[in-house]
């Protein structure tokens, strides 16, 4: 029996050394609370870092089928049969500006470095009998009579070839990048729109 008692008190002994020996130094046990929330907390902010980068939302504007039409002036209709083009009054005085109205479709109008992440975004270049002109940010570009050496364009036969005597109007949406770069639609195409107009002082009869 003492023999047997003597026996118990050790294995009892030894059980609790071995429970001392895990827990001590803060390992183990206890000591393992600590570290469990540590890992936690890294988790944790790793998943925010990632919600946040998830919710992040990049403007990036219109992404359907991008066009300009001229608004003012206005292609001829049809119930203007006997009109040659469109006509411009541009006064007398060559210091004016006459305003180039445009409509976009799916298209934003910056100044350049103002798109930002948007896609379909550029400014205006207006181009007069093929050479560039003016530009603009907005929806609207001027015309400017002191730049053009013959102003008057009164729609009469030249001279030259029979045809009328025209001014010719394109107006490009040129992007952000390299100078002079278009924008292109999705069939690889100037994203742009063409007049011819008479300009003449005054187009009221």
């Amino acid at each position: 029996m003492k023999n047997g008692g003597s026996d118990d008190r050790k294995t009892l002994a030894s059980r609790g050394d071995r429970r001392s020996r895990g827990c001590r130094g803060g390992q183990g046990c206890e000591g393992q609370t600590p570290r469990l929330a540590l890992v936690t907390a890294v988790v944790g902010l790793a998943v925010a870092s990632c919600a946040d980068e998830v919710d992040e939302v990049v403007d990036v504007g219109p992404t359907g089928a991008p066009a300009i039409t001229f608004s003012i002036p206005a292609p001829v209709g049809d119930d203007e049969p006997d009109a040659v083009a469109p006509c411009l009054s541009i006064g007398e005085d060559r210091a004016r500006e006459v305003t180039l109205v445009i409509a976009p479709e799916e298209v934003v109008l910056r100044p350049p470095g103002a798109c930002g992440a948007r896609l379909q975004c550029g400014r205006l270049s207006l181009f007069v009998d093929g050479v560039l002109h003016n530009e603009s940010g907005v929806a609207s570009v001027a015309l400017l009579p002191r730049k053009l050496a013959d102003p008057i364009r009164d729609g009469s036969p030249r001279a030259t070839d029979g045809q009328p005597d025209l001014l010719s109007l394109r107006i490009q949406v040129t992007t952000d990048g390299d100078a002079g770069t278009p924008l292109l639609d999705a069939s690889g195409d100037p994203v742009e729109a063409s007049l011819d107009v008479q300009t003449l002082v005054d187009c009221e009869p």
